[in-house]
């Protein structure tokens, strides 16, 4: 369940990018910052089920919304404490949200033993151009908790090895995700990036 958050820079054919792709020592390189769901993988409805039983069984409630756009901060974290918010009147103990946590994880892990993850068409052979193009560096940022995060793109299998990973662990707040992403590949690399460019795209999920 996440709001899909990419940055696109200009299509890029196939005889432009790949490991023979010209770059000088000094070029800055682009940064390229893929969300999951509805980004890499299919996973969105699964996802939503899933966090909406775990939540509702969680504070043994009836129902929440699904408008996760309308969320202050739609992230797995930051949608439990609107709800809490809503439902109890306070913020939730780092406890009760470790507990809800396991839960909706759970409630996941299961539900994907039953349910085939897809890739989004072409996020494969996406990420394997730019991997291999030097014009270019890669991170995740995603709302979502990391372990969920990473059960959906093993059951997509989608390999993000040695990527930068930024999630609902490092920071509630979407846009502090994808900073710290940024900031950690800045941080990793020997020469200077160019902004992202393009459009933030938002699919309808958080």
């Amino acid at each position: 369940m996440d709001f899909a958050l990419i940055f696109k820079l200009p299509l890029i054919s196939a005889s432009a990018t790949g490991s023979s792709a010209r770059t000088s020592p000094d070029m800055p390189k682009a940064l390229v910052i893929f969300d999951v769901d509805g980004t890499l993988i299919r996973s969105m409805a699964v996802d939503s089920q899933c966090y909406v039983s775990a939540f509702c069984d969680h504070l043994g409630i009836d129902g929440i919304s699904t408008a996760w756009e309308t969320y202050p901060r739609a992230t797995d974290p930051g949608i439990a404490v609107t709800l809490y918010e809503l439902h109890r009147g306070r913020a939730p103990l780092p406890s009760e949200l470790a507990v809800f946590h396991d839960l909706f994880t759970e409630r996941l892990n299961a539900a994907l033993e039953i349910n085939q993850l897809v890739e989004v068409p072409g996020a494969r052979a996406l990420l394997r151009a730019l991997r291999g193009d030097a014009r270019f560096e890669l991170a995740i940022a995603t709302g979502a908790w990391r372990q969920s995060a990473m059960l959906k793109l093993a059951a997509a299998e989608i390999d993000i090895a040695g990527l930068v990973f930024a999630s609902a662990d490092d920071a509630v707040d979407r846009g502090e995700i994808v900073r710290k992403a940024m900031v950690q590949l800045r941080s990793e690399g020997q020469r200077p990036h160019r902004n992202p460019t393009g459009l933030c795209r938002h699919a309808g999920s958080y």
